[in-house]
């Protein structure tokens, strides 16, 4: 379990890794500063690395904090493709009703009613829009684990594996997932998100419908890797493939995804 440290007037916690192999800074939006130290470093490096790098993590948590602050002032809404939508609690009702720019949901525990209404809403608004773009072969799992480089020269690709979830379906998809893929860190989350779309269309440029989808579809692509990694550990709780993906791992990539479903339609 982590424990509050502070350097330089910077609190942060610890954590442990035996999957690193070196000292990591992570600032996260709720968080805050951890630092993921390997299996047999010194403590002593942790606190050295917050002193180091105090400018950069200062200028994060100020980021971090706007982005906090951009997604309360819409508290009371909910994003609903490029809209928001203002929470209207009605007493007595089950089902929730969309009234223009208004979302009527029930008075008490709404979330199972809100989450049956983005169902139904994917149903009708996102799979109509996306039948009607290109399709194409999609690999549906393209990672850096599932494709070989040359040893001696690895901006060559000379193999691809795993097929196993692939599916015939829009392009776009394919660049969601490829794009949820650039998720190393937080720092560069944004940054490395919009350079992989700015190269792909590059190579083949987008269409303005398909763009509109995009976000949607990396932050759906979010959620789903949090709620399959949840199962495959209750189903399978000895497997070594997920034990690095922790909460950790995962709560600053949802941070993203919220702030994501927010942000502006990309651009052509």
């Amino acid at each position: 379990m982590s424990e509050l440290r502070s350097a330089n007037e910077i609190p942060y916690t610890v954590r442990r890794s035996s999957r690193a192999r070196r000292v990591r800074v992570n600032v996260h939006a709720h968080a805050g500063v951890e630092v993921v130290l390997p299996a047999r470093a010194p403590e002593r490096a942790a606190a050295a690395a917050v002193r180091e790098l105090r400018p950069w993590i200062e200028r994060r948590l100020g980021e971090a904090h706007e982005a906090l602050a951009r997604v309360a002032a819409r508290a009371g809404t909910l994003p609903f493709l490029d809209d928001s939508l203002a929470l209207v609690a009605q007493p007595g009702r089950t089902r929730v009703h969309r009234d223009g720019g208004r979302l009527l949901v029930p008075e008490h525990e709404p979330r199972p009613a809100i989450e049956r209404f983005y169902r139904r809403a994917a149903r009708a608004e996102i799979a109509p829009r996306l039948d009607k773009l290109r399709h194409q072969f999609v690999h549906n799992d393209f990672s850096v684990r599932n494709i070989i480089v040359d040893p001696h020269e690895e901006s060559r690709v000379v193999g691809i594996i795993d097929f196993g979830d692939a599916v015939h379906t829009g392009l776009i998809c394919d660049v969601a997932i490829g794009a949820t893929g650039q998720l190393a860190m937080p720092e560069t989350a944004n940054e490395a998100v919009h350079d992989f779309v700015e190269a792909y269309c590059q190579v083949e440029p987008l269409q303005k419908e398909e763009l509109a989808l995009l976000k949607w579809l990396i932050a759906g692509r979010i959620v789903l890797n949090v709620v399959l990694t949840a199962w495959r550990r209750i189903e399978n709780r000895c497997s070594g493939h997920i034990d690095g993906f922790d909460s950790a791992f995962f709560g600053w990539r949802i941070d993203f995804a919220k702030r994501l479903v927010y942000s502006p339609v990309w651009q052509s």
